[in-house]
């Protein structure tokens, strides 16, 4: 007894051991914020908790924690670090365990923490390589989520949320269908759009206004009978499907059948009566396998009344009924002695005894004309229509002489008497001959072809030479002067812009003699010159006097 009473506590202290060992998750987004010590275990230096394990805490230098060398994407995953507010990009676990060192640094994976931003409008997060808490948007959706505007880096990212509400409460977006630019694809298993609101011709789609109407299931009316719809429509309608109905005598039984029922069905194996309806006081209706029969009578196919009393009874029924006349059948007969027959008569229609196809014109051509559609030509009567070309007489509408005067000869360069003129602006009244058209252009004036040809060659190849000018703006933009406002005695030479006198350009006041000696000597006479030989002495006058002399080592001046 006392054993197992020493093994049960050993147990609870093991695992009371265990427990206390569980380490929480410490997260921050800098490596030197890591605590310094952790389970009454501290750390030395400048080393922080790095990872903790068996009871065991790791200590590490900060500065060697190194963030994941490559990018991470992340969804929704969200951290709370203890050192400042983290919001997207990599952050470190203090007390993660990961079996190397460093080994709070998740095998150099990090965690990835989300961006607020990236996450609100449903795209992922994507943490930066070699960065703590640095991020940006992916355009990748976050699972549950898709567009429909062509864009999941736009403001709006992934603005579809799959299985939300829509068609008027009636279905839900299916995952990845947009219906347009602005919805995501409303559908329904349970239920159906048989007026097709949405006009797409899909009875499982609720776009738009009533949705899907029809409730899979749902109760429905057929008259007085009571039944549920059907999975399917019917034209614009749901189907309802009703009860069965059973006959009772003295009711009215009511069903809705549909293509593959009847309202009485059955099969009979016997030779007996299908039906059988009669009267106690006689006659009725019945059916077997030879017919259908009503009182007694066989009732013909199709519904034809095969009746044995008028078949027998024909000659009495005829010999009244076809009389000339009956005053019985005065409003029949239209209250007539003439028959019938004799006013059909009258209409005189023609028959095939006394009928010619032949005697008659069509309607559409009365007088028999020849035309495209008649090969037949009535020359006796056309020969009423006109008169012979010789005739003179009855000539009193036709001026013969005028008439004369309007022909022309056969030959086409007969033009005698035609209006012609010089070609000219606004005259309708006139053509012109080809000599007077040749005259008129010839007096236009006109460049040659071989003045051209000159000018041409003078410009030279513009498409291939304009890149070499400037246009008038670019070269007024260019400010350069001109004879109006500009002096060269203003300027000094770009290679001497001080104006100094050298051995170029001496001054034109200096004097030198052939022993060296010189006057009026100025000192800028050798500054440009780089170097100033002397080979012999020289004398410089003026209000004091100064002589230089060479001692064939350097200048004496006196």
């Amino acid at each position: 007894m006392w054993n197992n009473f020493k093994t049960c506590l050993l147990l609870l202290l093991i695992l009371g051991v265990s427990i206390g060992f569980v380490s929480s998750a410490y997260y921050v987004t800098d490596p030197n914020q890591c605590p310094t010590d952790y389970q009454s275990q501290t750390c030395s230096g400048s080393d922080v908790v790095c990872g903790y394990s068996g009871g065991v805490t790791y200590c590490y230098d900060p500065t060697n924690i190194d963030p994941p060398n490559a990018n991470r994407d992340v969804s929704t995953t969200n951290y709370g670090c203890e050192d400042t507010t983290c919001d997207g990009g990599y952050v470190i676990d203090c007390y993660y365990y990961d079996g190397s060192a460093p080994h709070c640094d998740n095998g150099n994976t990090g965690f990835c923490d989300r961006n607020s931003t990236c996450y609100n409008k449903h795209v992922e997060t994507r943490c930066l390589a070699n960065n703590f808490i640095d991020s940006s948007c992916d355009s990748d959706c976050i699972s549950g989520y898709f567009e429909c505007d062509g864009s999941t880096t736009d403001a709006d990212g992934c603005e579809i949320t799959t299985g939300a509400s829509c068609g008027s409460g009636t279905g839900t977006v299916a995952s990845g269908q947009c219906y347009d630019t602005n919805n995501g694809n409303c559908t329904s298993s349970t239920r159906l759009d048989c007026d097709d609101s949405d006009s797409d011709g899909n009875t499982a789609t609720c776009n738009v206004g009533n949705g899907c109407e029809i409730l899979i299931g749902g109760s429905c009316s057929v008259g007085s009978l009571s039944g549920t719809y059907a999975n399917y429509c019917t034209g614009a309608s749901g189907t309802c499907v009703v009860d069965k109905s059973y006959f009772e005598t003295g009711t009215q039984t009511e069903y809705q059948t549909n293509a593959s029922q009847a309202f009485l069905w059955g099969v009979d194996y016997t030779v007996g009566n299908l039906i059988n309806l009669s009267w106690s006081a006689g006659g009725g209706f019945y059916v077997n396998a030879t017919g259908a029969y009503f009182n007694g009578t066989l009732l013909g196919e199709g519904g034809a009344e095969v009746d044995p009393l008028w078949s027998s009874n024909y000659t009495a029924y005829n010999s009244s009924w076809s009389s000339t006349y009956n005053s019985t059948y005065a409003t029949w007969a239209y209250n007539q002695t003439t028959p019938a027959i004799n006013i059909i008569l009258g209409y005189n229609y023609y028959n095939s005894s006394d009928f010619d196809f032949n005697d008659y014109y069509l309607e559409s051509n009365p007088s028999n004309y020849w035309n495209d559609t008649s090969a037949s030509f009535n020359k006796t009567y056309a020969d009423t229509l006109y008169a012979d070309i010789s005739v003179t007489g009855d000539n009193s509408s036709w001026n013969e002489s005028y008439a004369n005067t309007l022909y022309r000869a056969n030959s086409w360069d007969n033009f005698t008497g035609i209006p012609h003129a010089t070609p000219s602006d606004g005259d309708t009244t006139h053509f012109s001959l080809a000599d007077e058209i040749y005259d008129w252009v010839i007096g236009l004036t006109y460049a040659t072809t071989s003045y051209v040809d000159d000018l041409v060659s003078s410009v030279g190849n513009w498409s291939n030479d304009k890149s070499d000018y400037f246009t008038s703006a670019e070269v007024l933009g260019f400010s350069y002067y001109n004879s109006t406002d500009f002096s060269i005695a203003d300027y000094y030479l770009e290679s001497n812009p001080f104006g100094f006198y050298n051995s170029t350009n001496p001054s034109p006041d200096t004097t030198c003699a052939d022993d060296g000696s010189c006057t009026n000597l100025t000192y800028l006479d050798h500054v440009n010159t780089g170097e100033f030989i002397l080979t012999g002495n020289i004398t410089i006058t003026g209000t004091n006097n100064a002589t230089i002399y060479n001692n064939g080592t350097h200048l004496i001046f006196t």
